[in-house]
């Protein structure tokens, strides 16, 4: 699954993110498929990750930075809407709000 792909991508892209110092790195702790787990058209991830912060970190797929309304804070993690790519594979890269935004793939 292309999307899939992607979310694993965070994954990856979280461990070794160089970011601000002063700052608790971003570390992604928990990933998993939540929400309706049979739909093929919109898919939800949910995220357990440290170092958030008070605001939301900006998400890139594929170079396009998401809208805010594909990402929910609940609690210490993250709710990420994604719906169908149809590209195989896509890039996926996020950064701290008002910082550069970090790419990979």
């Amino acid at each position: 699954m292309p999307l899939r792909r992607a979310v694993f991508a965070i994954l990856f892209a979280s461990l070794g993110s160089p970011l601000v110092a002063a700052e608790t790195p971003l570390r992604l702790e928990r990933l998993e498929r939540c929400g309706d787990l049979l739909a093929s058209e919109r898919q939800e991830w949910c995220l357990r990750v440290r170092g958030l912060g008070a605001g939301l970190p900006r998400l890139l797929l594929d170079g396009r930075e998401l809208p805010a309304t594909a990402l929910r804070r609940e609690g210490d993690g993250l709710r990420l809407r994604l719906t169908a790519v149809a590209t195989p594979a896509v890039r996926f890269g996020w950064s701290r709000a008002g910082a550069a935004a970090i790419r990979y793939g």
